[in-house]
């Protein structure tokens, strides 16, 4: 097919995607947004770019001049040269910023893109709101989604609205916490375990982390507390440009030393997750286990899938909340947002 033709194709998609998500995207956002979710795209894969590997396998794909090909390999990915060229590219580009490093190693994670794989029915829970979608796709690929302003904490906010995601003030930061420890709860309840609330003494710190009423491991209940820190902050963001999930690590070591003095009749575990990364890895350990006692429980396969999806929704509708949650009191968020929506279709 011809180049100019493909191209044409590639623009109505990218055209299309800019006008669905409300996102305004450059030719490097682009780049990133055809890659595939395990790279930190969006999986929408660009047609010029595609047009050769599936020429290829389908040539290969012919049964007879297969079995006469010795190097022939039917499950061969065709397209992963391209892919790693422009992986290799956002990279190179992103050298002289830390927050786009920090960003593009997050996204690449499995438990980042979760979301994206996720089946958006409102029946489970899953339906991300239309100004939710734009930040979390806005917030993957580095795009601006929303006017610059004075937060309330009194710092500015740039473009890519990355400080609500960090700032102790943004009114949508207890929300984030109180979701994810809401979509744990409800998982050990599907795992046949119930709930409560930490009783009177289990710790010298006053907080209000959930206990399981039956016995975790050992005979001893398990009490955990959820943390979710952000990716690109001032004080993640030298360790996040080098190793994805490095402030998700730090964070749940913090809490690990906070509540070293808990009751011995206790466990304790942290689970730590990234704004725009990964599960630390105690959290994730956490995780796999409950999806493995959900599994057992229900006789439902992909238990374990579905938590790390619902777990990686919830942390998308706190991202949006905490950036919308900079806004002055009384704000008027549509005229704050209005900037960045693309112009409305004319139709003859």
């Amino acid at each position: 097919m011809h180049s100019g033709l493909l191209q044409a194709f590639d623009a109505v998609i990218r055209e299309s995607l800019c006008t669905i998500t409300n996102v305004a995207i450059t030719d490097q956002m682009w780049t990133q947004a055809s890659l595939p979710i395990s790279e930190g795209g969006l999986g929408i894969h660009s047609i010029e770019k595609l047009a050769l590997p599936a020429f290829l396998a389908s040539a290969y794909s012919i049964a007879t001049l297969a079995s006469e090909t010795a190097d022939f390999h039917p499950d061969e990915k065709w397209d992963e040269p391209l892919i790693a060229e422009a992986v290799e590219m956002l990279r190179v580009e992103a050298q002289d910023d830390l927050s786009s490093q920090a960003r593009l190693r997050g996204v690449r994670t499995k438990e980042n893109g979760a979301w994206l794989e996720a089946l958006p029915a409102a029946s489970f829970g899953n339906l991300l709101t239309d100004s939710a979608l734009r930040i979390a796709v806005g917030l993957r690929l580095g795009a601006a989604i929303i006017t610059p302003h004075r937060c309330i904490c009194g710092d500015w906010v740039d473009a890519r609205g990355y400080h609500g995601l960090s700032c102790k003030k943004s009114r949508g930061r207890k929300p984030r916490h109180s979701s994810l420890n809401a979509v744990c709860k409800r998982a050990f309840a599907s795992a046949g375990i119930e709930t409560e609330l930490e009783p009177v003494g289990l710790c010298r710190t006053n907080g209000q982390r959930p206990v399981t009423l039956a016995p975790w491991e050992r005979g001893r209940m398990l009490t955990w507390d959820v943390t979710c820190v952000c990716t690109v902050a001032l004080s993640h963001i030298v360790a996040t440009s080098e190793r994805a999930g490095a402030a998700a690590a730090k964070a749940e070591q913090d809490k690990v030393t906070k509540y070293q003095n808990i009751t011995p009749d206790y466990l304790f575990s942290a689970l730590g997750f990234e704004t725009l990364g990964p599960n630390g890895p105690e959290g994730s350990r956490l995780l796999t286990e409950v999806g493995r006692r959900v599994r057992q429980e229900t006789g439902e396969a992909r238990a374990p899938e579905y938590l790390r999806q619902r777990i990686s929704i919830e942390i998308q509708r706190g991202n949006a909340a905490s950036v919308q949650g900079t806004a002055p009191p009384g704000a008027n968020l549509d005229q704050l947002f209005s900037v960045l929506r693309p112009p409305e279709a004319v139709f003859c």
